[in-house]
């Protein structure tokens, strides 16, 4: 049912697939012409050469925030019932919500690359679809981990919408996508530390360098596990069903 929802909702995953093609497109050509490098653990990199592996990054944040929507629905209209009356555990369910986004993100980081390749010369675009074919399942499982624990957790729409509005843009600004963390303010720097997103985006960057990942990696399976233990946790003692509306 979930790799159904794929095509059902067609029209609103090929606005999650034009999204981060807009942002390559547009604001990192743009700005890759006019700032000269970035710093990143003493490289000199293009902006473009930059940026690139945090968009990648970024298809896990979206889709974590889907699979808010896709737990609420399903608690609502009865799928997660059905799921688990069919015998499948929570954990089989979290399972499948990841499976069925794998789709939509190797096209999205299939699209970006090639764009990239087009748009932005110097980019090792092969080294760096490598290592997103590799790291896109655990970015995933990561952020739908949160996904799924806020849609286990939260009963109203109006919350729901709240936090995620509070969260979701927090979560992509203060990361080090658009930025170098080496020459932003303190502030920053710490709120850059406590977001998952940052050690993912370094994470692409290290294994496309060619530089010691093993940190940025460490960092990122311990996040990814931590999410989808609790994930699946808040699913288990859960309603199946919700009289949301």
């Amino acid at each position: 049912m979930h790799l159904r929802s794929l095509w059902n909702w067609r029209s609103v995953y090929l606005g999650r697939l034009i999204e981060p093609l807009a942002y390559l497109a547009f604001m990192v050509v743009g700005l890759n012409a006019s700032v000269a490098q970035v710093s990143y653990h003493g490289h000199a990199l293009g902006y473009g050469e930059y940026v690139v592996p945090g968009i990648l990054a970024l298809l896990g944040v979206r889709a974590g925030t889907a699979a808010v929507s896709d737990v609420s629905n399903d608690r609502k209209w009865g799928v997660y019932a059905f799921a688990r009356l069919a015998d499948i555990s929570p954990g089989g369910y979290f399972v499948s919500l990841v499976l069925a986004a794998l789709p939509l993100a190797y096209m999205q980081a299939l699209s970006i690359v090639l764009l990239a390749l087009l748009l932005l010369p110097g980019v090792g675009v092969s080294v760096l679809a490598v290592s997103a074919l590799l790291a896109l399942p655990l970015f995933l499982t990561c952020w739908i981990g949160v996904g799924a624990l806020m849609g286990a957790l939260i009963h109203s729409y109006s919350q729901r919408d709240l936090i995620l509005s509070l969260v979701n843009l927090p979560i992509i600004l203060t990361a080090p996508i658009f930025f170098s963390i080496d020459s932003a303010p303190i502030f920053l720097q710490v709120m850059a530390m406590l977001n998952p997103l940052t050690y993912q985006a370094n994470l692409l960057r290290d294994l496309t360098l060619h530089i010691p990942w093993q940190f940025n990696g460490v960092v990122a399976l311990a996040l990814a596990l931590m999410f989808a233990a609790l994930s699946v946790t808040a699913l288990a003692r859960s309603e199946w069903l919700t009289a949301e509306r």
